[in-house]
């Protein structure tokens, strides 16, 4: 947690740094050849550019918190989990989410995850979502991936986002065949 501070206020620095160089002039008039604050940077500081509009700039830090009921054949599951990722380029953040499954029903999955976005600014944008890990249930273990996609909705630029879509999982359980299955995704995705 405190490496995910550390790299807020790095951003919040490197802001207020170019903000105050760039009104640093003598006579107030607006210079010719004058930075502007995307060319401006101070060493060691990232550098802020216009891919913090997008969705998922390279370097940014993506918390995702995970809820949900199942109900099925008289029998009831609570899911929690939580998924972290981070963005090596812009719109490309692997990752990695877990969730367990309380109730009449325990287990767990452990999934590497990986999540594409187009670098659009628009307040919606289209994602695909790969996923990998094992998952147990009861008694029950096995490889489980899946593919899948949808949309972020809100504003690229913002802290948050919502994303709505579906994914197709496999589940190689150890039985004679394997269970597949589609899920939805709902969830709100935080960013630092």
């Amino acid at each position: 947690m405190a490496k995910l501070g550390v790299v807020l206020l790095s951003l919040l620095c490197a802001q207020g740094g170019a903000a105050s160089a760039a009104s640093s002039y003598d006579d107030g008039d607006p210079q010719p050849d004058a930075p502007v604050d995307s060319d401006l940077e101070e060493p060691g500081q990232p550098r802020l550019t216009s891919s913090s509009k997008l969705r998922n700039p390279q370097g940014s830090v993506v918390v995702q918190g995970l809820a949900g009921m199942s109900s099925s054949g008289g029998q009831f599951s609570a899911l929690i989990g939580l998924g972290v990722g981070y963005a090596i380029f812009t719109g490309v953040v692997p990752g990695v989410r877990g969730a367990l499954f309380l109730g009449d029903v325990f287990g767990g999955e452990i999934l590497a995850t990986a999540t594409l976005s187009p670098p659009l600014e628009g307040s919606v944008v289209p994602f695909v979502v790969g996923e990998v890990g094992h998952r147990w249930q009861s008694e029950l273990g096995g490889l489980i991936y899946g593919v899948g996609g949808g949309l972020f909705l809100g504003d690229p630029a913002g802290n948050y986002g919502l994303q709505l879509g579906v994914v197709y999982r496999i589940w190689e359980w150890g039985g004679p065949e394997p269970i597949r299955s589609f899920a939805p995704i709902a969830g709100l995705s935080l960013r630092f």
